[in-house]
């Protein structure tokens, strides 16, 4: 069977890495950043006396948000709706540890499912798993913000002994919907308990770009908590201060760039580039480092040489980055150098190994060197680590489908273009692709 040799651009819009830097118009520190450690100039920094933790009530609907009630329809199958109405369930039964299983079996499904998210944070809510419910409300936030969300989250900042961002939810929870009786209760309650700042009205604004010394002291906080978190690889939580530390003071260009990091880690390349380009509007010295270089540079230019060079001074110079291994990788599969595109790939995989794009990439290069099955294994877990029913996993969907149709298995080879075009209808190369392989199966092709 002829070789389908499509395949080579089919990742443009996702991890074709191009970037162009715009005009500058601020200028920030010019302390050097590093892609694994805080900045060296970061010298001030928050230190305050933890109080002892509250003594941690029921979690009832007087404190917090119940789940939410709306069961799905199903079927026989074992689907998404399925497990996530067994998580409700096991809710209202008080089977926390029983609900926590099928929301997460749910969100395997769909990653991007913030009600799952929501309510399996309930769950660990009553659990006293503080970090696991904070994790989770900061993504059925990040997927569908809402009061009750911010309301709920709240308690388990408050629970976990984190007082002034309980109160910062709390707040956020009653800007998103004014006299909203939980949240204020819960505010008033925080404020008296533990003499904080803003008062019970709700009118505190946490977004506001005052970059008062106060306001800067606590981003260096924050910032440094996120720091904390990104070394330990915990990137949901590094990520959560490190939007805190930005709100506080968004002209700190060193946590843009570690954002970006956990950005690019993730998958959200858009957002990574939005970061880098930010990062170096605020301190425009940053274009003089190779590891921005590195991470700018257009994976496929004509020249590869000066992207090859950034990435290898990174990587000398921090040998445990694993973007730099990745970016070089990109370089070099666009110039055909497979072997040493496996090699970088290997090991941006052997130091983070849900790294979703390099499996992509090793899929690509498999297909391009006629091994499809391996090919096949690449994008299957891509799949898995995006979620089945990830609008982000079009891609592997249909890459996949064309080592399946290379192989002659048509019948899987449709069901993969289908799923890629239901998750993406604006892509219509695999509504395409799909067509071509229902005329093989007829004899039409």
């Amino acid at each position: 069977m002829k070789k389908l040799k499509n395949i080579g651009n089919l990742f443009g819009l996702a991890v074709m890495l191009v970037f162009a830097a715009n005009s500058v118009w601020a200028q920030g520190g010019s302390g050097r950043i590093t892609p694994t450690t805080r900045g060296t100039t970061k010298t001030t920094t928050k230190t305050t006396t933890k109080k002892p933790v509250v003594k941690k009530p029921t979690v009832t609907s007087t404190t917090t948000t119940r789940r939410t009630t709306t069961r799905k329809p199903v079927g026989t199958a074992k689907t998404y709706d399925y497990y996530f109405n067994q998580g409700l369930t096991a809710l209202d039964d008080g089977d926390y540890q029983k609900a926590v299983t099928n929301f997460t079996a749910a969100i395997r499904l769909n990653a991007r499912a913030a009600d799952a998210y929501y309510n399996r944070g309930l769950a660990y809510l009553n659990l006293e798993d503080y970090e696991g419910a904070i994790a989770d409300y900061t993504k059925s936030i990040q997927y569908k913000p809402g009061a009750d969300a911010y309301n709920n989250r709240g308690l388990a900042y408050e629970y976990n002994g984190n007082y002034q961002l309980a109160a910062n939810d709390y707040r956020t929870a009653l800007r998103i919907q004014p006299g909203y009786e939980l949240a204020q209760n819960n505010l008033d309650r925080v404020e008296s308990e533990y003499a904080l700042n803003g008062g019970g009205s709700g009118a505190g604004d946490i977004n506001s770009n005052n970059t008062s010394n106060n306001n800067s002291t606590d981003a260096d906080y924050y910032g440094e908590l996120g720091d904390d978190f990104y070394d330990k690889n915990d990137f949901d939580n590094a990520l959560l201060n490190y939007n805190k530390a930005i709100q506080l003071n968004p002209r700190d260009a060193r946590v843009y760039v570690r954002r970006g990091f956990i950005y690019h880690y993730t998958g959200e390349v858009t957002k990574a580039y939005e970061d880098y380009e930010t990062a170096i509007r605020l301190n425009p010295a940053l274009n003089k480092e190779d590891y921005i270089k590195c991470m700018n540079f257009d994976s496929g230019s004509d020249d590869p040489t000066p992207g090859i060079r950034a990435c290898t001074s990174t990587i000398n110079e921090f040998p445990s980055f694993g973007l730099a291994y990745y970016k070089r990788g990109a370089i070099y599969y666009n110039s055909e150098n497979y072997t040493s595109a496996l090699q970088d790939f290997n090991k941006s995989i052997s130091i983070r190994s849900n790294f979703i794009n390099s499996y992509v990439y090793r899929g690509l290069i498999y297909s391009n060197t006629d091994r499809d099955n391996l090919a096949i294994t690449e994008y299957t877990k891509a799949i898995q680590l995006f979620g089945e029913n990830n609008p982000n996993a079009y891609l592997p969907y249909n890459a996949r489908g064309i080592s399946y149709e290379t192989l002659g298995n048509l019948k899987q080879a449709a069901n993969d273009y289908r799923k890629a075009y239901q998750l993406n209808p604006n892509y219509t190369k695999s509504k395409e692709n799909y067509d071509r392989v229902i005329q093989k199966q007829k004899g039409n092709y």
